[in-house]
């Protein structure tokens, strides 16, 4: 018995072998999107033809995963309004997302330990950058007005009860004394302001001091 002829194509760093009635897709790096489906299957365009996956295989080193692709139905079926090219752009784009994608663990893992104090950047900042490396700007932001009310209590202890400000009574400065007396004032209503907007809904709220800049928005 004749055994059925395989094609292989480079695509990228990718792998694919092109059988008589399949393709198999040997890929570098793994595709998440790339689901198998009952409903709104989603369309695979290869060379100009298309296909739907028909399941997720393991694939030997040095390859992540293999996806194994079958000509598309010849009856009506559920498709998906998505489509996906599988081309060398579709590798590349693959490919450099999943570089930015470990760049951003590398530096959440890096600036976890500092979590509670990223709430006090400013909204802005929180969209373009914390949230991509993946932390929630509204967590981050209740995080931050706990720290920052926490620290006004042990401000309010220090100054009324030991007539000293923290800052001045740790560093020894009486320079320091002035700004223990202004984060009593700021602080709490820093926080009560900050936590409106996360009571709000706010999907960015501000950062510290943030509402003093910041134009107010129309109710």
């Amino acid at each position: 018995m004749d055994q059925p002829e395989i094609v292989e194509h480079v695509v990228g760093p990718d792998l694919v072998q092109v059988g008589n009635f399949t393709v198999t897709i040997f890929a570098r790096r793994p595709m998440p999107d790339w689901t198998v489906r009952e409903f709104a299957i989603v369309p695979i365009f290869f060379r100009g033809h298309k296909f739907y996956l028909k399941r997720r295989l393991d694939a030997p080193p040095p390859y992540a995963a293999a996806y194994e692709l079958v000509p598309w139905f010849t009856e009506p079926v559920s498709e998906s309004s998505l489509s996906i090219v599988y081309d060398e752009d579709y590798v590349a784009d693959r490919d450099r997302d999943f570089r930015t994608d470990r760049r951003h663990d590398h530096l959440h893992s890096v600036l976890f330990g500092i979590y509670p104090l990223l709430g006090f950047c400013w909204s802005g900042f929180k969209e373009r950058v914390i949230s991509r490396i993946g932390f929630e700007p509204v967590d981050i932001t209740e995080a931050s007005v706990i720290v920052a009310f926490s620290f006004f209590m042990v401000e309010g202890i220090f100054a009324f009860y030991f007539h000293s400000g923290f800052l001045a009574a740790t560093f020894g400065r009486r320079i320091l004394f002035g700004l223990d007396w202004t984060l009593l004032v700021v602080l709490p209503l820093d926080s009560a302001v900050r936590y409106g907007e996360v009571i709000h809904g706010d999907s960015y709220p501000a950062g510290f001091l943030e509402w003093l800049f910041k134009r107010q928005k129309p109710l």
